[in-house]
């Protein structure tokens, strides 16, 4: 129970770093899957996070804002 408390914690810090970041950020897995992004990034290149799903094809799977 502590580790996984730990690292909620953890988690909730990185979040935290990323999206105070004020460049944009993209972070993918191995598999090129969309793990994160930043508010910044989604600025830069009119997305809406609502819009936005973690896919192989992306941007193609974001919707531009309008």
């Amino acid at each position: 129970m502590e580790q996984e408390r730990a690292i909620f914690n953890l988690q909730g810090y990185a979040e935290t770093i990323v999206a105070s970041m004020p460049s944009g950020l993209l972070l993918l897995g191995a598999d090129l899957r969309v793990l994160a992004v930043n508010p910044a990034f989604l600025d830069a290149f009119h997305l809406h996070r609502g819009r936005c799903r973690s896919a192989a094809s992306w941007p193609w799977s974001c919707a531009p804002t309008a």
